[in-house]
């Protein structure tokens, strides 16, 4: 495009050369070259960064000293710089021998928009953001200072320095202390990786070239570009990012946390009403009472009463600060301190009240029939009111919005209403031993079932405490 502007002759005489020989960029090599007929003469040119470039050329020490402070002064202004040489031979091979230092061009890449604050979101989900690279070392801390990556030139490192290192723990050390690698190959990528797992980080790892593979294989999740994503880099990756955006990245993160805390929110109510379930049946043998409940009653509460809830806690938003939280150790598994202790306390409030409500109904002289009939409905109440200790480990029940999940009030009357309707049906009254009971009743089973409501939060807030002091 810039030819045909300027002269179209140029573009003519690009079509009348015959390319002899090549030499394909590698990034270990750090260059590419070629050999070219040009009106039947040949000659040689080379491009890559100054330094290898420059290595070719017949100069003074003082000359490329100039030229690589030139170099540097371009790329601490956040430039990218390729360096260009040529040579006319009559070898047809790529000559690279005493060639001619035509120059170097500084490229601009601009920051795409969002990115600066995609990396700060990163950085307040506890999550650390380095820059590996290959470009000038001035140039990655001018982009890393820019994204706020790194703040001080001493957390840059050149991978020919790095390479220098012998000693491996040394090497783990100040591996460990830097913030931006640049001149990296893709066999230290790979290297860079693997210190940082054996450090004890999880390591996710963005990338788009062919040069990106080993380490996106290697990480604990690859991350590749779906737009300029090589194919090769795409089918080393775990996730492939459709629109190329690092805030896409954060963003997968965010909805991660919040799956993965609804799902504790699931198990805990799904584990913590069986628990009781077991306790009021256990209490039944030892204190050698009758049944507190039938097995269709069972049943009823884990397939009826207790089954629509856990979907509607499925689709609960995220919590807010969900992403300053800082990421869980990831060896720590589902049922951590936190979850125990919630099971444990509810569990063991659900089933000890129930039990002790049938064995006071049933020492009371009310029918074993009535006794099940008013702990059944005891512990569709627990469920019900449950679920909303269910919906968060740390924010009290007053600060989490009440109709924010669209579903789950409505999924929590729906089973309420179930379990009447079955109340004054004969058929189901006839399955479940269940009949309908007084409001004096209602209100006092409603007031026990609203005291688990009371116990976990007051549990929130002694945890809160103890963490704060802690």
């Amino acid at each position: 495009k810039f030819i045909r502007e300027n002269d179209e002759k140029y573009l003519q005489k690009l079509y009348g050369c015959r390319k002899i020989d090549e030499i394909p960029y590698e990034p270990i090599n750090g260059f590419a070259a070629a050999s070219t007929e040009i009106d039947k003469e040949i000659y040689h040119f080379a491009k890559g960064s100054a330094e290898n470039i420059l290595g070719f050329c017949s100069l003074s020490n003082e000359d490329r000293t100039k030229i690589l402070h030139e170099v540097d002064s371009w790329a601490a202004k956040g430039y990218r710089t390729i360096a260009f040489a040529c040579k006319k031979s009559s070898e047809d091979g790529v000559d690279l021998e005493e060639m001619t230092f035509l120059g170097f061009v500084a490229i601009i890449d601009p920051l795409r928009e969002g990115v600066k604050e995609a990396i700060q979101d990163a950085f307040k989900a506890g999550i650390e953001v380095i820059m590996i690279t290959g470009d000038h070392p001035a140039t990655a801390y001018t982009i890393a200072e820019e994204l706020g990556i790194a703040s001080n030139f001493d957390e840059v490192i050149n991978g020919y320095d790095l390479a220098k290192i012998e000693d491996i723990e040394e090497k783990k050390r100040i591996v460990l202390n830097k913030k931006v690698f640049a001149r990296i190959s893709p066999e230290q990528k790979k290297e860079l990786v693997s210190i940082f797992e054996d450090a004890g980080h999880f390591i996710a790892v963005t990338g788009d070239g062919v040069n990106d593979a080993p380490a996106l294989k290697y990480a604990n999740v690859g991350v590749s570009m779906g737009k300029s994503g090589t194919d090769v880099a795409r089918e080393s990756s775990d996730v492939v990012i459709t629109d190329d955006h690092f805030q896409s990245i954060v963003n997968g993160i965010e909805e991660g946390r919040i799956a993965y805390d609804n799902i504790r929110k699931i198990i805990f109510l799904l584990i913590s009403t069986g628990a009781a379930e077991i306790i009021l049946v256990t209490f039944s043998v030892v204190f050698n009472t009758p049944m507190s409940l039938t097995p269709l009653q069972i049943l009823w509460l884990n397939l009826v009463t207790n089954g629509v809830q856990d979907v509607a806690l499925a689709l609960e938003k995220g919590e807010p600060g969900v992403l300053k939280r800082k990421p869980r150790p990831p060896e720590e598994g589902i049922f951590n301190s936190i979850m125990i202790r919630r099971v444990v306390i509810s569990g063991l409030y659900m089933g000890l009240v129930a039990f002790g409500a049938f064995y006071f109904f049933y020492s009371s002289g009310y029918s074993v029939f009535e006794s099940r009939n008013y702990a059944l409905l005891l512990m569709v109440l627990f469920e019900n009111v449950h679920v909303f200790n269910s919906r968060s480990e740390t924010l009290q029940i007053w600060k989490i919005k009440f109709f924010e999940n669209k579903f789950l009030v409505p999924m929590v009357l729906f089973a309420q209403l179930v379990h009447i309707a079955s109340m004054h049906i004969p058929v189901m009254q006839e399955v479940l031993d269940v009949q309908p009971v007084g409001i004096n009743t209602w209100i006092v089973l409603l007031l026990i079932a609203t005291g688990l409501l009371i116990l976990m939060e007051f549990d929130k807030c002694v945890a809160r405490g103890v963490s704060r002091n802690g």
